[in-house]
């Protein structure tokens, strides 16, 4: 990794995380991560297992969203408020978002944060 002079070594540090993930068709996803340190910008790649073909790159979930902390699909039609095609995850590995969550749009590769409100009701049902 490249560094940048009298830039903190820490601040330059770049987050990559793997995650499993169940669909609910029962197929394995990897979900591949990655976020500079301190900063708002993530991006994913997600890949099927196959075992004829190893990994494959998806690019869109189709009707599922992913809970990525839980590790598990829904489908969005199912789930008031949830949509399509998305991944939504907690900033938890970054130290300054403890309980926040945000939502990954796979169709226009934006992260948005979700409000208290929907926050606290995702929690509670």
């Amino acid at each position: 990794m490249l560094r940048l002079p009298r830039i903190p070594w820490h601040v330059q540090e770049v987050r990559r995380r793997k995650n499993v993930v169940f669909t609910v068709r029962g197929d394995v996803l990897i979900v591949k991560s990655e976020s500079p340190f301190m900063s708002e910008t993530w991006n994913f790649k997600i890949f099927k297992m196959d075992s004829s073909k190893g990994l494959e790159e998806i690019v869109s979930l189709g009707d599922q969203a992913i809970l990525l902390d839980l590790g598990i699909t829904v489908l969005a039609k199912d789930q008031e408020g949830v949509t399509s095609n998305s991944i939504y995850f907690t900033g938890d590995e970054i130290n300054w978002y403890d309980t926040e969550i945000f939502v990954f749009n796979l169709d226009t590769k934006k992260v948005e944060q979700l409000p208290p409100l929907v926050f606290f009701i995702c929690f509670i049902l």
